[in-house]
C-alpha cells in the first residue's frame, strides 16, 4: 500500500479528472479510494508552495478548485473517510484537508 500511495502522490492531477476522482471516491475498492483522496488533495494544494527554509508555508493560492470540489458533491465522502479509523493510511491524508 505504501508504494501505491507514494506513486499516487507523484502524479499530476487536473480538473478534467475530477469526475473520475469522484467515481474513485465512491468505489468500494480501497486503492481507488486512496487514489481519489490523494488526487483531490493534490488539486486543492496545487497553488501552495512549501518553502524549504524553516519549513514555512507560502500561500500563493491563485484559484484552488474549491467550488468545483463542492459542486462535484464529494465533500460528504471525504468527511466519511476522515472517520475511518480502520484505514490509518487514509487518516494520514486527513490533516492536509484542514488547510482549507
Amino acid at each position: 500500500m505504501e508504494e501505491f500511495i507514494a506513486d499516487c502522490q507523484k502524479q499530476t492531477f487536473t480538473l478534467e479528472q475530477l469526475s473520475e476522482l469522484a467515481a474513485f471516491l465512491n468505489s468500494d475498492n480501497r486503492y481507488k479510494q486512496y487514489f481519489g483522496v490523494i488526487g483531490v488533495r493534490l488539486l486543492l494544494m496545487s497553488g501552495i508552495e512549501i518553502s524549504p527554509i524553516k519549513f514555512l508555508l507560502k500561500f500563493s493560492i491563485e484559484n484552488p478548485p474549491i467550488q468545483q470540489i463542492i459542486d462535484a458533491r464529494i465533500i460528504p465522502k471525504l468527511i466519511e473517510f476522515l472517520s475511518k479509523e480502520n484505514e490509518p493510511k487514509l487518516q494520514v491524508e486527513k490533516p492536509r484537508f484542514y488547510f482549507f
